[in-house]
């Protein structure tokens, strides 16, 4: 006789939860400053989700106009960061198309930009779109959770660093803001 169990939406965010915990620990408790190389966590970022973005067809074009490259942030939280936010880009990017990574200098940050077009059509604004990653909305038909951005952000606050999102009709732009090393 068989039995099947029932996995709530919500039990399946606190089990996410409860997976984060040993990172939500280290980051309110041992974060300390680092001085990472910017290009070095971002082409090793994009070495480790390689195959998923091969898979989706997508070209990285990764442009670096920042002087020196050198961030206040932890490189394991800031390879982290990356990662959710590349692996989302694999997910909802438009199959095909070129996902745009720019790092550059303004006034006493380093920026990196990443741009891409959305293989769905992005109707709702920055703010609700944030809220309903935050919640990972049931509407949802492709695989993953949807925090990837709520815990991209989280990590980018440890850091005192700050990430802010934008929607221009179906292209996608996160935008991460580091205090220069």
């Amino acid at each position: 006789q068989s039995k099947s169990v029932h996995i709530t939406s919500s039990d399946f965010v606190i089990n996410l939860y409860l997976l984060a915990l040993p990172i939500i620990f280290r980051m309110l408790f041992f974060y300390c400053e680092y001085h990472s190389l910017m290009t070095s966590i971002v082409n090793q970022a994009l070495a480790e989700v390689e195959e998923r973005l091969n898979a989706s067809n997508l070209q990285m074009i990764l442009t670096n106009r920042a002087e020196s490259g050198f961030v206040m942030a932890d490189g394991q939280l800031l390879w982290r960061v990356l990662e959710n936010l590349l692996v989302s880009v694999s997910k909802y990017a438009l199959p095909g198309s070129r996902v745009y990574m720019d790092i550059y200098d303004a006034e006493d940050k380093t920026v990196l930009e990443i741009k891409n077009m959305s293989k769905d059509p992005l109707n709702i604004d920055a703010e609700e779109l944030m809220e309903r990653f935050k919640r990972g909305d049931e509407s949802r038909n492709t695989e993953g959770s949807g925090l990837g951005l709520n815990i991209a952000k989280s990590l980018m606050e440890v850091q005192k660093g700050h990430m802010e999102l934008k929607l221009d009709g179906d292209v996608f732009q996160v935008t991460l803001f580091f205090r220069k090393a």
